[in-house]
């Protein structure tokens, strides 16, 4: 069964979602969209997670948080690492966090941000080749118009096709045809290695999180990602399917991890996550308070 059918909202009073993307990187909607939604939503503990950059919280972060402070949501600083444990081939996404509003670089991550930034934006860069060989009005230009941030990613392309009337739907058939493994437009970047983006993230006072290690099928890197300085595993993501969950917890009591939860928010691009959709229990929401990610007002 999918977690995100199941009735799991076990206290609303500490409604939290910790893994949200923003138009920073493939998702839909800014961050003051996305803060918005959640002080309508009632969330308290809010993590903007966005694939390889920390464009908003180096640039633009001051303003989130005061908008954030004005719906009573604590706004955590986050990243995604786009990640692989080369001792196994697995993918393993690494989730960063910087609780506070204090001006911050995390200047041992950054290299690593700025080679997926690279890589990704190459990709990107022949796609659009392909696309216009196959004859679609489509320019580097014109793409770099849809980002926000310093990366281009497959879905600034789709929204560009949509925005020109080239497509009529962004995540539809012509993404699935093109984009998806075995397509003309499919390229597989090559990620960094996960236990320097671990050691990177704990060397710039972060805490280390595995994230959906469901849905990668990356379990047996977890004691390797401990002792790199792994902290947490995301337990709750929609993803994540009951045995799934209840091996997590095992684990994450074995290896003394804290378990983390989100959503997972993309906005237009993956509609079937709401934000706030999965919400910690009181103990584990607790623990993330004694152990300072959740700060108290």
């Amino acid at each position: 069964m999918n977690i995100a059918r199941d009735n799991i909202l076990t206290d609303m009073s500490v409604l939290s979602d910790l893994h949200v993307h923003t138009e920073y990187s493939d998702g839909s909607d800014s961050p003051d969209e996305v803060i918005e939604l959640a002080g309508t939503l009632g969330i308290r503990y809010l993590a903007l997670t966005d694939h390889d950059t920390a464009h908003w919280f180096t640039q633009s972060g001051t303003d989130a948080y005061i908008k954030a402070e004005s719906y009573g949501i604590s706004l955590i600083r986050g990243i995604e690492v786009s990640a692989r444990d080369y001792d196994t081939g697995k993918k393993a996404h690494i989730l960063g966090y910087w609780p506070g509003c204090e001006p911050f670089v995390p200047l041992h991550l950054l290299p690593f941000c700025k080679t997926i930034q690279e890589r990704r934006t190459k990709a990107a860069h022949r796609q659009i080749e392909i696309l216009q060989n196959l004859g679609y009005p489509i320019t580097l230009s014109d793409v770099e118009n849809s980002c926000k941030a310093d990366q281009i990613f497959k879905h600034h392309i789709l929204k560009t096709l949509y925005s020109i009337g080239a497509i009529t739907d962004i995540m539809g058939d012509f993404y699935r045809q093109h984009f998806r493994r075995g397509g003309d437009c499919f390229i597989d970047i090559e990620y960094v290695p996960a236990h320097e983006v671990i050691a990177a993230i704990r060397a710039d006072h972060g805490y280390a999180v595995l994230a959906h290690p469901g849905q990668q099928k990356n379990y047996a890197s977890i004691p390797s990602f401990v002792k790199a300085g792994l902290m947490g595993i995301e337990y709750l993501h929609p993803s994540h399917t009951r045995e799934d969950r209840a091996l997590i917890l095992s684990l994450s009591d074995k290896y003394g991890l804290f378990r983390t939860g989100g959503s997972d928010y993309h906005g237009l691009y993956h509609p079937g996550r709401p934000l706030g959709s999965l919400a910690l229990s009181p103990k584990d929401t607790g623990e993330l308070i004694r152990q300072g990610l959740f700060r108290q007002k």
